[in-house]
């Protein structure tokens, strides 16, 4: 994994004029992926004419463009859809990838500008966790091994563990202590190569602490982020007679 500063992102539609055949080989349409393992950090504005930030990456082993996996929206993938790309290379203007494909078919504007050694390394699309429920405290690693047992969901509830016993610690946290859990996940999920987040609520199951858990998931940093509201995870324990 390539880390440089910070995640850019593949957009659509590229800059300019497809003059090169090769130029745009992750799709002929919209483009659709995070790159994970390649980061960029775009440079402060300066005074004067704009200046282009060019950067290029060399020797990549290679490169997981999922041109056909774009093209299929997803569905009924094979190996071919992946789109490698071997011995490739990533150019990136002002962080919007602007090319993509082989070394022996890099255009010439670009060969001689300074480029960043993968050594070897591939590059891929970021993953994405499509369904967290990263902002809460405590923890049930007790239950595991109830399980393991034999003993059921049902049961471990009735003894006051599941998903209830997670809102009582999670109501008890500060903002503070559930913002550093939290984003202890979010870097564990980003070394395992996941750029994109989905975080649901649902630990709080009152009004305060639902607030207070998308509230933590707004302060995140370093993957990108999206909350999802889930006040119904399961019905607290004073209102089961009022359902």
């Amino acid at each position: 994994v390539v880390h440089i500063k910070s995640i850019f992102y593949v957009r659509s539609p590229l800059r300019g004029k497809q003059k090169d055949a090769s130029r745009d080989l992750l799709t002929k349409n919209k483009l659709c992926t995070t790159l994970v393992c390649v980061r960029i950090f775009n440079s402060p504005s300066q005074k004067g004419p704009k200046v282009s930030k060019i950067m290029v990456f060399k020797n990549i082993g290679q490169i997981l463009t999922m041109q056909g996996v774009c093209r299929k929206a997803g569905r009924a993938i094979q190996e071919k859809d992946l789109g490698v790309v071997k011995n490739g290379v990533i150019v990136a203007v002002d962080g919007v990838v602007e090319w993509v494909g082989p070394r022996t078919k890099m255009p010439t504007r670009w060969k001689n500008k300074k480029a960043f050694d993968c050594k070897g390394l591939n590059v891929f699309p970021g993953f994405v966790d499509c369904h967290t429920h990263m902002v809460f405290a405590g923890d049930r690693k007790q239950e595991f091994e109830l399980r393991n047992k034999g003993v059921t969901y049902q049961e471990i509830a009735e003894q006051g563990g599941g998903i209830l016993s997670t809102v009582k610690a999670t109501r008890k946290a500060s903002p503070e202590e559930l913002k550093r859990l939290s984003q202890q996940r979010v870097a564990n999920h980003l070394k395992q190569g996941v750029t994109t987040i989905e975080i649901k609520s649902g630990y709080g199951l009152n009004p305060k602490t639902e607030m207070k858990m998308l509230d933590v998931a707004s302060k995140l940093k370093g993957a990108k982020i999206h909350k999802t509201f889930l006040g119904a995870h399961a019905i607290p324990k004073t209102s089961r007679g009022e359902i």
